[in-house]
């Protein structure tokens, strides 16, 4: 993860964004199965980096988090 010290999410909140690159996925279910945290966590904390960063939705908030570096994307090959 790259990480930023302007990035205003925190660790969790980063590692949530890093896993769905990871995992290929914005699915509730898959992530809190990948991090070990319960739905509801993982609901929860979307709710809190969309608001932190003013987006709409998942896929709003991950563009905005790889447009400025703060999770990286592996090359596909």
């Amino acid at each position: 993860m790259f990480g930023s010290d302007r990035c205003p999410l925190t660790p969790a909140l980063l590692q949530l964004l890093q896993a769905c690159v990871t995992a290929n996925s914005t699915d509730t279910r898959t992530l809190a199965g990948t991090l070990c945290r319960s739905p509801e966590t993982v609901r929860t904390e979307f709710k809190r980096i969309n608001q932190i960063l003013g987006t709409h939705g998942r896929s709003d908030a991950l563009i905005i988090a790889v447009r400025n570096r703060w999770i990286a994307v592996s090359p596909e090959g």
